[in-house]
């Protein structure tokens, strides 16, 4: 998370607090139309943002709320919960304080449809593939998710072990043949050749 630690309770993480609200900014939900806490972020693997609003901060107050971005239905839906949460101002200009959840490249602190509906792109493909998804974005920055498909070859412990399966699979080597293979030197071949292995997942960019 960024710029912020999770606390721990009974050895389960939980969402840092932030400051507590004024009675004015209480108030603020009395008269909700939505139920704000079926928004509420309370899931640490959630896409999630900490919204409070540029006025609120420049009078010295960070209060607002975490809001699950998947439990919202839409970018209508997310704006509305917003405008519930801070319902005591007329026209709040909204502060995205802190997130988790999704990448850091996607994260503003003033984000529109574009990046909600992004965010909530990557999170569907993260959810279908879990961490090779992440893995794979981290390495290439690259908004055609569906890239992925094409480019994920497994989960190996090493691109050498790739390399030896590659072998057995593409090329018919008699086993004495085998012994005298170097796959080391080949795995090196396959990673000037555009093959990646990170954190246990081989990828090949094409």
């Amino acid at each position: 998370m960024k710029n912020s630690v999770l606390n721990t309770v009974n050895g389960n993480s939980i969402l840092p607090t932030m400051p507590v609200a004024s009675e004015i900014e209480k108030g603020s939900q009395s008269s909700c139309t939505l139920n704000i806490s079926d928004y509420l972020a309370d899931n640490e693997d959630d896409p999630m943002v900490y919204v409070g609003t540029y006025r609120k901060y420049n009078e010295g107050s960070i209060y607002g709320k975490w809001i699950s971005l998947s439990a919202c239905e839409d970018y209508d839906t997310f704006y509305e919960v917003c405008r519930e949460i801070h319902k005591d101002e007329e026209d709040p200009e909204f502060m995205f304080q802190d997130f988790q959840g999704f990448p850091s490249s996607m994260y503003s602190e003033c984000f529109g449809r574009d990046t909600f509906e992004k965010i909530m792109e990557w999170y569907e493909k993260y959810s279908e593939n879990g961490e090779a998804f992440s893995v794979w974005y981290n390495l290439f920055s690259d908004d055609d998710f569906d890239h992925f498909d094409d480019d994920y070859m497994g989960e190996y412990g090493s691109l050498e072990d790739y390399a030896e399966q590659f072998v057995d699979e593409c090329y018919d080597l008699p086993e004495f043949a085998k012994t005298y293979f170097d796959y080391e030197k080949f795995a090196r071949d396959l990673g000037y050749d555009g093959y990646y292995e990170d954190s246990g997942y081989v990828f090949y960019r094409h």
